[in-house]
């Protein structure tokens, strides 16, 4: 592969301080590690290609330009697949994204529909926003929506009933219903289909991405899924 150098591949990944991109890719503020599903997934695939990894910390909007201007050979970081990119291609997915919906573990709460006249809490600019906002065309009776910058404040005003439910991203929902204290939450069992994840490349590394679907169809994704607690039923087909 005439991307790589001494045998080492150098991955992009979205990378922040504590637990405010878990599940995806943090580091560890007492370890110094970097954890999440995303690095595990790139270390699988690296360890596939007989690779060495060098991971290159991106914040989420350079990505893209980090590919482009050579920083970073792949980039493995939540890209969404059905979102086109000049001069990059895709992998095969490795993660089937859901819009999930999270309520206080005593909710009955499993649908849109039974968010109608209900207040919701989405994080502003996300899918789920979108997607409530489209749905509330079709509807008499709204959601109503209120947004928040960050994921650890829409969670704290569900734990103090400041809001009625999340509607978020599937392994936000997945990881926070694992691993939140406050308070037991519960992730609905309907699942809206919102794209897929999958690693991204130079359009002109067209070696590279064969040999990375290659390694996806050999790596044990649901133990990775499984150990972040996100493997749900939209994964079987992966």
């Amino acid at each position: 592969m005439q991307e790589v150098e001494n045998k080492i591949i150098k991955v992009g990944l979205s990378v922040q301080e504590g637990i405010k991109s878990a599940p995806w890719a943090w580091h560890d503020e007492q370890t110094k590690l970097l954890l999440g599903f995303e690095v595990d997934i790139a270390n699988a695939i690296v360890k596939e290609l007989g690779l060495i990894p060098e991971f290159v910390p991106l914040d989420n909007y350079r990505l893209i330009v980090g590919l482009i201007n050579r920083s970073c050979d792949m980039v493995v970081s939540a890209l969404k697949t059905q979102n086109p990119l000049a001069g990059i291609i895709f992998s095969d997915p490795y993660y089937q994204l859901t819009q999930r919906i999270v309520t206080l573990e005593d909710s009955n709460i499993d649908t849109l529909e039974d968010l109608q006249g209900k207040t919701v809490g989405v994080l502003v600019k996300s899918m789920g926003e979108h997607i409530v906002q489209n749905y509330n065309l079709k509807m008499s009776k709204l959601i109503e929506l209120q947004t928040f910058e960050d994921v650890l404040d829409l969670f704290s005003s569900l734990h103090f009933k400041d809001i009625e439910a999340v509607f978020i991203d599937s392994p936000v929902a997945l990881w926070y219903c694992k691993t939140y204290l406050d308070t037991p939450l519960k992730v609905s069992d309907t699942a809206y289909k919102s794209g897929s994840y999958s690693v991204g490349f130079r359009e002109t590394s067209v070696d590279l991405r064969n040999q990375v679907n290659k390694a996806l169809k050999k790596m044990n994704l649901h133990e990775i899924l499984e150990k972040y607690g996100l493997w749900d039923d939209a994964q079987k087909g992966i």
